[in-house]
């Protein structure tokens, strides 16, 4: 990986021409977020950063660089996870938009259906951005994800979705593990 090298034996973070730091290419926007949530009390990015989050550490430490990226995909993960894509269409024409909107957690374990690969859209934002992801959605429904903005994006989905796939499959026993622990993570205190 381009994103750190060996420097007397030890591991050393680098930071790309855009200022993305490290393996998990942690951006100052996915920083203030991170920090955001802690002051909230995120019980899960707290479990994997800390209370206090360090952009020192961040660039020094390679695994807490890694855990860092985890806790800001969970935050991704977590916002698209509770979004349902709606159609608009306009009465006056045959234009149609679309709009993301939040629906209870409930309304999906309740047999809701997501429209619009949510796990897709995870890892696109982390890799792209979340506001760029939400624009692209929002324009194009459910056919969004047919172009990718940065062509490592769909690597990186696929990739993802693969291993991610194969950890629910693997076991009853650790889902219902993972859902648990997701759902204390974002229940409230």
């Amino acid at each position: 990986l381009s994103h750190w090298t060996r420097k007397n034996g030890l591991m050393e973070v680098k930071i790309s021409p855009k200022g993305a730091i490290g393996i998990s290419q942690i951006t100052e926007i996915g920083l203030r977020e991170l920090k955001e949530q802690i002051k909230k009390g995120n019980k899960m990015v707290i479990a994997l950063v800390g209370e206090r989050l360090g952009r020192a550490r961040i660039q020094s430490d390679v695994a807490y660089n890694v855990l860092a990226g985890i806790a800001k995909l969970y935050l991704d993960w977590d916002f698209f996870r509770q979004q349902k894509l709606i159609q608009i269409k306009d009465k006056n024409s045959k234009n149609v938009s679309y709009r993301l909107v939040r629906k209870p957690l409930g309304y999906f374990i309740n047999g809701g259906k997501h429209n619009f690969q949510f796990e897709r859209a995870t890892v696109a934002a982390f890799n792209t951005g979340r506001k760029d992801i939400i624009k692209k959605i929002e324009r194009d429904g459910d056919e969004w994800n047919r172009e990718f903005i940065a062509p490592e994006t769909g690597m990186h989905q696929n990739r993802f979705l693969k291993y991610y796939k194969a950890q629910r499959s693997s076991s009853p026993v650790e889902n219902r593990k993972f859902d648990s622990v997701i759902h204390i993570a974002s229940s409230p205190i």
